[in-house]
């Protein structure tokens, strides 16, 4: 009876062992699979900020968002309330917000989504500018934003609208593409 008694103990927990085996790597299996797909984020982020500095060791431009998600695929990450802070020679440098955005690459372009704002403080060489519109794409490293929606352009005394506008901060330029019209207020 002992004998039985044990040989049957011994199926048992070899069964066990193999079920749990087999579990365990089905989950496995099935954790890898999920987690490598690029679909699905492989990183969550909350307030993160990223300087890319010059080569002088000055900062070129700093990029904090409230929080996102990073995607193998491209290198893309979606985030929410972006503040981009894009650095120009002898100018204040431009603020840019949004409600949300998108980047491919890491930071070389970037969708900006909902109450699209730049904005730059008066300076020695330039007049306050506000530029608002809905989306606007943003690619750091040449300072350049850009967009085809409507846009208004702020300054002391001038309002202008227009229907897309390209910033380049390495120019100095904003370039108003279609349907402009300016509003002057003298003093």
């Amino acid at each position: 009876m002992n004998r039985k008694l044990i040989t049957t103990t011994i199926i048992l927990l070899a069964a066990a062992g193999m079920t749990s085996w087999l579990t365990i790597q089905s989950v496995k299996n099935k954790t890898n699979t999920h987690i490598n797909k690029s679909h699905n984020p492989n990183a969550f982020m909350n307030n993160v900020t990223y300087t890319e500095m010059n080569k002088d060791g000055t900062p070129h431009n700093i990029i904090f968002i409230k929080s996102g998600k990073h995607f193998q695929a491209n290198s893309a990450s979606t985030f929410t309330k972006p503040n981009i802070t894009i650095y120009n020679q002898k100018q204040n440098p431009w603020i840019i917000t949004a409600n949300s955005g998108n980047s491919i690459n890491g930071t070389k372009l970037i969708h900006l989504l909902g109450n699209v704002k730049l904005h730059q403080a008066a300076g020695v060489h330039n007049k306050e500018l506000t530029v608002t519109t809905t989306a606007a794409t943003v690619l750091p490293k040449n300072k350049i934003v850009k967009t085809d929606q409507k846009v208004t352009i702020l300054q002391p005394g001038t309002t202008v609208t227009a229907t897309g506008a390209i910033a380049n901060g390495k120019t100095k330029t904003l370039k108003l593409l279609s349907n402009v019209q300016e509003t002057y207020v003298p003093n």
